[in-house]
């Protein structure tokens, strides 16, 4: 621990043990929990859940900051809002400077996660924050608040303040020796580079930030920054039309959150934008199809929403399927409206309980059945309102439902024209019902039928697969016109024994490009039919 935090922590531990000396046990619970709160808030959490100092005081108030902070750190959506009320009615007006900066950060945090007030509340909150915390030497509280307050001015387009302050959150942030907010800092500067440049179209600064964050996750083997700089990354490139380096990164990245969630270190879904858009700039419109669907199974709509936006512009500008790519606009809209309609009934909820909560307190000036009166017609409105918005809520169902509906007859109608341009070839049908040896002219003909089924089959498996041989190429065609191994052995005048070795070869090269490839046991014949 630095000297400065030291220092700190002593002084909190004066000023708490002066203010209550009648409880030294709650008194030395409450210090413990403030050490721990950083690096381990579960912990803290459990041992002040096991205390309750009682009384208007600055210990009681101390308790309640720090239950509130444990409890966002825990990242738990139910914050008790009386605890955050006690905390701040006591330190926003004295006590040092620490305790002030602290309660301006957690009701600025914890009511813009909740949607209490507006975003000029937060804003103001924040910069009393940091206002207070800029003479301390608390440089992880400091770090939090000058972030925070950094992407909100950045959000109204203040790119000047916003990069003092996310300068500032960075230097607090090696003061403080927090590695994962120094990757982040370096993040976040690219991003704002990227967004106050980009009409200039120039992006060097961006990509320096975001190769720099690269370096410091990859040199700290920090996995989950890692992924996060490589996306940061892959933006930036795709802004500088540095196509194949976008999907290079978006690729990376998306490996690297694929292992974290699944081993459990990443609570949410992977999320596929970014490497679809790289192939739909690429060109690629198979594998933007792909990686875009895979997108339409996050359980986050607006995730769902930019993986139908994304096949929308695919089949506009890339397959000119103006039909279906009207169909994905029309599904869209429809996405986006019950999400709106979602967030406006939220909204009005709040506003009228908010409403209510008022004039029910106003009420008890005028008299008991006054007030008894107030609180039936609260309870009636919420009851029409639960009502409208549960009606609502039935109309987003099903809404999405049909969208659902929608996109699976779109996939289900993509397979069928692709089996029916390969089924229609004469000549594949009758090397099925009688596999021979191929000519030249053969190959030639189930290479242009592969090209209109397939469209970006063989380029995709050329450019992922260097090492693979024109042998290893004809054994994949083959494959993925459904062929068996000793249909191929027949057709390329070998022994099936042949035909299982060549694919054994493949694999090994394959493999080579991409290690964690066939890690899952998939076999080489399931991958191809994928791709």
């Amino acid at each position: 621990m630095h000297k400065t935090a030291k220092s700190i922590l002593a002084l909190l531990t004066i000023t708490i043990f002066c203010a209550c000396q009648q409880n030294p046990k709650e008194a030395m619970a409450i210090e413990n929990a403030e050490r721990m709160i950083v690096h381990n808030p579960d912990s803290a959490q459990t041992i002040l859940n096991q205390i309750n100092p009682q009384g208007n005081n600055e210990l009681h108030a101390s308790w309640a900051a720090l239950k509130v902070w444990a409890a966002y750190r825990c990242y738990q959506p139910d914050i008790n809002e009386q605890d955050l009320q006690t905390a701040f009615n006591y330190f926003a007006h004295r006590g040092i400077k620490n305790r002030k900066a602290l309660v301006y950060y957690l009701r600025a945090v914890v009511h813009e996660e909740k949607n209490i007030g507006d975003e000029a509340d937060w804003m103001e909150d924040l910069r009393r924050g940091c206002t207070e915390v800029e003479s301390t030497d608390d440089h992880f509280l400091a770090a939090q608040l000058f972030h925070r307050y950094g992407i909100g001015l950045q959000k109204r387009k203040r790119y000047d303040e916003a990069g003092a302050f996310l300068n500032k959150f960075m230097t607090r942030a090696e003061q403080a020796g927090n590695k994962s907010d120094i990757i982040i800092a370096h993040i976040n500067l690219s991003n704002l580079s990227l967004e106050r440049n980009r009409e200039k179209g120039e992006y060097e600064e961006a990509i320096a930030y975001a190769q720099k964050a690269v370096e410091k996750a990859r040199g700290w083997k920090m996995p989950g920054e890692l992924g996060k700089a490589l996306g940061q990354l892959s933006i930036c490139c795709g802004h500088n039309k540095q196509f194949d380096e976008a999907l290079q990164y978006a690729i990376q990245a998306k490996d690297i959150d694929e292992h974290q969630y699944n081993t459990g270190k990443r609570k949410e879904p992977v999320r596929y934008t970014r490497i679809a858009d790289a192939h739909r700039k690429l060109g690629n419109a198979d594998s933007a199809i792909y990686y875009a669907t895979k997108n339409l199974k996050h359980p986050e709509l607006t995730i769902r929403m930019n993986g139908i936006q994304l096949l929308y512009m695919i089949n506009r500008d890339l397959i000119q399927d103006y039909q279906k790519s009207t169909r994905y606009m029309e599904i869209f809209q429809l996405m986006e409206d019950s999400l709106a309609t979602k967030l406006k009934s939220e909204q009005v909820i709040r506003r009228e309980m908010d409403s209510e909560s008022a004039e029910a307190l106003e009420s008890q000036k005028t008299g008991y059945n006054y007030l008894l009166l107030s609180i039936a017609v609260v309870v009636i409105l919420l009851a029409i309102l639960v009502t409208v918005y549960r009606l609502r809520l039935k109309r987003q169902k099903r809404l999405l439902s049909e969208s659902a509906t929608v996109i699976q007859e779109q996939q289900a109608h993509e397979q069928l024209l692709t089996e029916e341009i390969v089924n229609s070839n004469k000549l594949i049908s009758d090397l099925h019902e009688a596999p021979h040896f191929l000519s030249q002219s053969n190959w030639d003909m189930l290479y242009s039928v592969t090209e209109k089924a397939y469209p970006d089959f063989l380029s995709s498996l050329k450019k992922q697969f260097a090492d693979l041989t024109d042998v290893d190429v004809q054994v994949a065609l083959l494959i993925r016109l459904h062929f068996s191994g000793s249909q191929i052995a027949t057709m390329m005048a070998v022994s099936p024994s042949s035909v299982t070795k060549q694919k054994q070869r493949m694999k090994k090269r394959m493999a080579k490009s991409n290690p964690t490839l066939f890690q899952a046991e998939m076999s080489l014949d399931s991958f191809i039919q994928s791709l």
